[in-house]
């Protein structure tokens, strides 16, 4: 794909940041950008970019012992996307949809979430996405969302979101709300073909 990086995960699995941002800027200048033009006609990615920006790990930001590349913390990911972001800004932002449902489920999911990760790291087509605005500025602390865990286990997610990247074709939600045992800022895992789930 790319001669000089070679999108090899061992390139950055251990690279500084400075290493990281000369490897995602790149990226950025010699993929991102001569497609950018016909991926803004289109009104979509092709599946060979976002296969592209998979491989080089700079998108989806999950530690080696859960399974991915090493770029694990959110510091090193905003380097990384402003310097894809030289080559197209849009593409860019598009790949952080993404990788914003991985992040959280590495750094913040149990071991029932590790399902969903694997599923998103094995580069088949599996998509994410957190669900997290109710069309007004305020924090997650403060969303209508409510998500009750019954006395059975089951979780509950009772909301409506705007604003999802890539609902129409997200095969998981991360959803933001509010526990409605503690009142604190919850998320949970929610698949597309869950009963009760519709997207409009």
């Amino acid at each position: 794909v790319h001669q000089r990086t070679g999108f090899a995960a061992a390139v950055f699995v251990h690279a500084d940041r400075g290493t990281l941002r000369e490897l995602a800027r790149d990226i950025g200048l010699e993929v991102l950008e001569p497609i950018a033009r016909q991926v803004d006609g289109g009104g979509e990615m092709p599946e060979a970019l976002w296969q592209k920006l998979f491989e080089s790990g700079l998108t989806m930001p999950v530690p080696e012992e859960l399974g991915g590349f090493g770029i694990g913390d959110a510091a090193t990911l905003v380097i990384a996307l402003e310097n894809l972001a030289y080559g197209d800004a849009g593409i860019a932002l598009a790949a952080i949809s993404i990788g914003n449902a991985a992040l959280l489920l590495a750094r913040h999911g149990g071991a029932e979430h590790r399902q969903t990760l694997t599923r998103l790291l094995n580069g088949d087509g599996a998509k994410a996405s957190v669900a997290m605005y109710e069309a007004h500025g305020l924090g997650a602390a403060r969303s209508s969302t409510e998500i009750t865990t019954t006395a059975d286990g089951r979780v509950l997610v009772r909301g409506r979101k705007v604003g999802v990247p890539f609902a129409e074709t997200a095969t998981d939600f991360i959803v933001t709300g509010v526990d409605t045992d503690s009142g604190q800022a919850s998320a949970a895992v929610v698949r597309r073909d869950t009963p009760g789930v519709s997207v409009r």
